[in-house]
């Protein structure tokens, strides 16, 4: 798992939120296997949510899951960027960029 920051955290979308927090908790706690996950967040009300999930992937190896969560966490993390690209270029046009949002800009369109 890499390091926070990953890149999506402020991303608007449903489930990013429950993402982040069990990407803290499997770093925080040293987390490996689905069942411990699932423990950690039995008291959780995200738990119904989980169990399905992890019912519906129940068949994957925890290498071909491993390389999915590699996955999505760069494609959320390129949404993203693309999103805030698009804020940031919008704000540019209305003339409303501050010094550090217009640093940013130009960042994020070298890439």
């Amino acid at each position: 798992l890499p390091p926070p920051p990953w890149g999506f955290e402020t991303l608007e979308r449903p489930g990013v939120d429950l993402l982040v927090r069990l990407l803290q908790c499997c770093r925080d706690q040293g987390i490996e296997h689905g069942a411990e996950l699932l423990r950690a967040f039995e008291e959780d009300s995200a738990y119904p949510a989980l169990l399905k999930l992890f019912s519906e992937g129940s068949s994957a190896t925890p290498e071909s899951l491993a390389g999915t969560l590699q996955e999505s966490i760069q494609r959320l993390a390129e949404e993203h960027r693309r999103e805030r690209r698009s804020q940031l270029a919008a704000r540019a046009d209305r003339g409303e960029l501050s010094t550090e949002e217009a640093a940013e800009l130009r960042r994020l369109l070298k890439r």
